[in-house]
């Protein structure tokens, strides 16, 4: 934006943040979601694209805030409360956090993806991030809480791939492998639109 000062103003960032937070609960609750063919229960959905562009056009701070904000709306207008809203905050901020170690902690807004090689590590660390986070809450919900998906998964990846899983080791490898690339899939889906719009808004 042309106005650095109003960018660093923290009542602004946390406004914004709110704003687009809000912005990304609507996004939640249209059906907008694609299900991953692999393991139909895993969606590809728009709801993470907001919550990316306050982070890569204002800053970390609010994009955490944003963050945190669509997690507390979520978990009053949202569905599957409270472990849809939690694996959902848990996927952006995982996400966001891996970006800003991946920049050396500093503050992560969009100049720093002008670096294509920077970018590109910005993006290893939040997918990296993202799926090792997303991996321990998976395994949690589905060895010891919600164990009948298993199943589910498991018949889904059969007839998708054809593979052959009969061994508990091998329906844990092959569910942990393809949810991994839906979550980095996913981060492809939620980062390069929100950029190109971030790159519009900055030039604002």
């Amino acid at each position: 934006m042309k106005n650095p000062s109003l960018i660093e103003n923290r009542t602004f960032r946390i406004s914004i943040s709110a704003a687009f937070a809000a912005l990304s609960a609507i996004l939640t609750a249209l059906p907008l979601s694609i299900p991953f063919p692999v393991i139909p229960y895993l969606k590809f959905d728009v709801a993470e694209i907001p919550v990316m562009i306050a982070f890569l056009t204002f800053g970390t701070f609010p994009g955490i805030v944003s963050s945190i904000t669509l997690w507390i709306i979520l978990n009053v207008f949202g569905s599957w409360v409270p472990i849809g809203p939690a694996m959902k905050f848990a996927a952006i901020i995982s996400t966001i956090i891996g970006i800003w170690i991946a920049s050396g902690f500093k503050n992560a807004p969009i100049e720093y993806f002008t670096s294509k090689t920077r970018g590109i590590l910005m993006f290893i660390g939040g997918a990296t991030l993202r799926v090792m986070v997303m991996g321990i809450f998976n395994y949690i919900i589905l060895w010891w809480l919600f164990p009948f998906f298993i199943d589910i998964a498991v018949k889904s990846i059969t007839l998708t791939t054809g593979i052959n899983i009969v061994t508990p080791l091998e329906k844990l490898f092959w569910i942990m492998a393809f949810t991994a690339l839906f979550n980095i899939l996913h981060t492809i889906i939620s980062i390069i639109p929100s950029l190109a719009i971030a790159k519009i808004i900055r030039k604002m």
